[in-house]
């Protein structure tokens, strides 16, 4: 019996056509798949678990190590040091500074709340989160802000590391505004959430607990803001397992931020502290209430100046009722040591103090308020104590609130993401200590000694389309005009400018380059300036940064490592400029010049504005490791 066979029946030429076409579509699916996935960066705040992936480890170093500090953060707002803003918190002095580190030269990237927060969320510069001012649409607290830089905060990695996540009090100027979520958006990271609907106040405000809104009035002290933050903290550590004497650490460390709206206007005091300091006066520093002439940026030289006598007596309150403000959060302060040492949980814990950013009071014959490149605005208080913090040590070295979250990461044991624009201190701040019996600093092993660093300080300026009132006269574009004070302006849209700060320090002791990636070289090759002269100096005193012609990089001494005696200042500068018609440029040398009185630009050589410029436009597009600048 033969069998008979089917011959298959050949396709028409339409069934060719649409099988090529399938098999078209599917081979350029595979390829889009296979080229998305080996090419295009995966998107930076998809979802938290893609965090990960931009991690600089490739190992699972993610995860928390098995013994884990606890970490708070106190975040203060406005508070300046060069104004001696932290000089009469006793606590702060006893429970901090004597039993930690401060960092003496601790900077701000910009010289505005919201923007500033931002960067200490983030650890990423303003022109990289975005979040330009305070206002909405310069994306503070937006639904840009909100899709994109808040999903990869601080908060949102150690969360993901295991940490348990609180925050209290002020977050974003604009944040629970009705076009960005309102009060029922809870940021992502926060495990419990209490933020501060709006600006600063210390009465007549809401709160956003986990979601729901919580009003509170004026009564002197349950509404007080600041005593409700203490107590919410004082309830979420009283919740915490007791410490485990059989483990090193309670099972889940803890990530706390209070952020207090001391001593930001109104410079409401607790009624307790209404009367202390009656005698106190702003301090009448060498550039307080001076007339101002054509070398400082324009803001500065419009309205009166100096200020009229009568005026300054409101100064002086305001001074006055700032430190008072603060006294309520030095109550704060002892409070939390103190419930973190009864639960056995304060020699496992890095505790920070610092602030968004400083204050100017008269100086320059501006009346109140931050905003400005000097060091009075952009120069903080920053103290941690700690597990291997040294005790009673101040350091020059200069730091960055970029730096903050890194740190607190690698304190964490959490790798540092590669787009985070600031460096960790970790190692830095864990090595140094001071001897018993002896005054002078040492350092265990060779130390990391960050002696020589370039910041970037940038400020976008906002104002408003028509100024009304008795500054009317002032036209479209200021901001914060009072005409209480002569109609001087805090700010406006042609007020905005970048700078860079620059400190570099030497060690009369024995000083070892390293060749650490965290401190490298920044590329200008795409500067829109002119070429650069082949190995022009900065003409500073101490010459350590050279520029090479032939590769177009700004080649800068890298991480220092010393055994650190006495320590002095080579360099101290700072240059700026203002994004307006004039191009105005300032530079202050504050070896010479602390006060900045004399704005030097005008004896800067053709060479040296170069090499300024040229160190400007690369840091302002600065990302990660580029912005490590030494």
């Amino acid at each position: 019996m033969i069998a008979h066979v089917k011959r298959p029946v050949a396709p028409t030429n339409s069934q060719n056509v649409i099988l090529h076409r399938i098999y078209l579509f599917l081979g350029l699916c595979l390829f889009t798949l296979v080229f998305y996935f080996s090419y295009i960066e995966p998107k930076k705040y998809a979802t938290p678990e893609a965090l990960l992936s931009s991690l600089h480890t490739p190992n699972d170093s993610s995860k928390i190590e098995k013994v884990c500090p606890n970490l708070v953060l106190f975040l203060t707002d406005d508070q300046d040091v060069v104004l001696l803003g932290a000089e009469h918190m006793t606590n702060l002095r006893e429970l901090l500074v004597r039993q930690g580190t401060v960092l003496s030269n601790a900077y701000v990237d910009t010289p505005l709340c919201c923007p500033s927060r931002s960067s200490i969320l983030t650890g990423r510069y303003v022109h990289n989160h975005g979040a330009i001012n305070n206002s909405l649409e310069g994306h503070c607290s937006d639904r840009v802000w909100q899709n994109g830089p808040e999903k990869a905060t601080l908060a949102v990695h150690l969360q993901i590391a295991g940490y348990r996540t609180f925050f209290a009090g002020k977050y974003l100027n604009q944040y629970g505004r009705a076009e960005s979520g309102g009060p029922a958006h809870v940021p992502p990271g926060w495990h419990w959430w209490q933020g501060l609907v709006g600006n600063s106040r210390y009465y007549n405000y809401s709160l956003s607990i986990n979601g729901s809104e919580v009003w509170h009035g004026d009564h002197p002290d349950a509404d007080y803001l600041t005593s409700v933050i203490e107590k919410q903290a004082l309830q979420f550590l009283a919740s915490l397992p007791p410490k485990s004497h059989d483990l090193p650490q309670h099972e889940a460390p803890f990530f706390m931020m209070l952020s207090t709206p001391a001593p930001h206007a109104p410079f409401t005091p607790q009624p307790k502290y209404e009367d202390k300091f009656p005698d106190l006066k702003a301090p009448r520093t060498a550039n307080f209430n001076v007339r101002n002439d054509g070398t400082k940026h324009w803001l500065l030289r419009l309205g009166e100046q100096p200020l009229r006598e009568e005026l300054l007596d409101k100064v002086d309150d305001i001074f006055r009722n700032r430190l008072r403000t603060l006294l309520s959060v030095d109550d704060m302060l002892k409070k939390i040591v103190e419930s973190l040492h009864e639960k056995e949980l304060l020699d496992d814990t890095y505790i920070i103090f610092t602030s968004d950013n400083g204050f100017h009071l008269d100086q320059f014959s501006l009346p109140y308020d931050k905003r400005q490149p000097y060091e009075f605005d952009i120069r903080v208080p920053f103290v941690i104590r700690g597990p291997g913090v040294g005790k009673g040590v101040t350091l020059p070295h200069p730091i960055s609130n970029v730096d903050l979250a890194p740190t607190l990461l690698s304190l964490a044991g959490v790798a540092v993401p590669k787009d985070m624009d600031g460096v960790s201190l970790k190692s830095f701040l864990l090595r140094h200590e001071v001897k018993e019996g002896a005054s002078e600093l040492r350092s265990k092993s060779p130390s990391l000694w960050l002696g020589s660093r370039t910041l970037l300080v940038e400020h976008s300026g906002e104002g408003f389309a028509r100024t009304d009132g008795a500054c009317g006269h002032l036209g479209p574009g200021m901001y914060g005009c009072d005409p209480e004070f002569d109609c001087k302006c805090t700010d406006s849209w042609n007020s905005s400018f970048a700078c860079v700060r620059q400190i570099r320090l030497v060690s009369d002791d024995a000083i070892y380059t390293s060749n650490d990636a965290s401190v490298s070289d920044i590329n200008i090759q795409n500067s829109s300036r002119s070429r650069l002269k082949e190995d022009q100096d900065d003409h500073s005193k101490d010459s350590g940064t050279t520029i090479t012609h032939k590769h177009q990089k700004l080649k800068g001494r890298t991480t220092i490592y010393s055994e650190p005696g006495s320590v002095r200042t080579a360099k101290d500068v700072v240059f700026c400029r203002w994004q307006d018609q004039e191009e105005f440029v300032e530079f202050y040398d504050l070896s010479e010049d602390p006060s900045q009185l004399m704005n030097a630009a005008g004896r800067l050589s053709a060479e040296q504005l170069l090499y300024y410029h040229a160190l400007l436009d690369a840091l302002v597009r600065c990302s990660g490791a580029a912005c490590h600048v030494a």
